[in-house]
């Protein structure tokens, strides 16, 4: 279910490329997880992945090189743990970001900044994915998310 999406970094510099006609910002609630998700892109093109879990998760408040224990898989691994607000609830925010060696950053062009040879730039549709897959990640860390991925291996979802 989308939420809201908007275009806001200016891109003037950047040349063409595939994020033209891309969004800037999407945030929707998980299907399968009910999670609130985001996928925003950073001042200089890349695009970052959050989902956000519930005070009750087992999962709330695990910062920084904790995560490691959990073998939450996503790309470039998670780089962003915070505690945020969301719609007046405390809410625990996992992040990662699509800005690692090998990934191409439209916007440093505009620093005189060139991409290197074999570059990848991450489109809004493989972070989604990202996202999403994530988000099934953090629910199957819950008693309710092992029995929903159960029934979805025994379905073959």
């Amino acid at each position: 279910m989308i939420q809201s999406k908007s275009t806001e970094v200016d891109r003037s510099k950047w040349g063409k490329g595939p994020w033209d006609g891309e969004f800037d910002e999407y945030t929707w609630t998980d299907e399968v997880s009910g999670y609130a998700c985001r996928v925003r892109r950073g001042p200089v093109g890349a695009f970052c992945g959050y989902v956000s879990v519930p005070k009750d998760h087992p999962y709330f408040g695990t910062e920084g090189y904790d995560l490691d224990c959990h073998d939450l898989d996503c790309h470039g691994g998670i780089t962003y743990s915070r505690i945020s607000k969301l719609k007046g609830e405390e809410v625990f925010v996992f992040g990662f970001d699509c800005s690692h060696s090998g990934d191409h950053i439209p916007g440093m062009s505009a620093y005189g900044i060139r991409s290197g040879d074999g570059e990848v730039y991450r489109e809004f549709e493989y972070v989604k994915k990202e996202v999403e897959s994530l988000a099934l990640q953090l629910n199957s860390a819950t008693p309710e998310g092992r029995i929903i991925q159960q029934i979805r291996k025994e379905i073959g979802i």
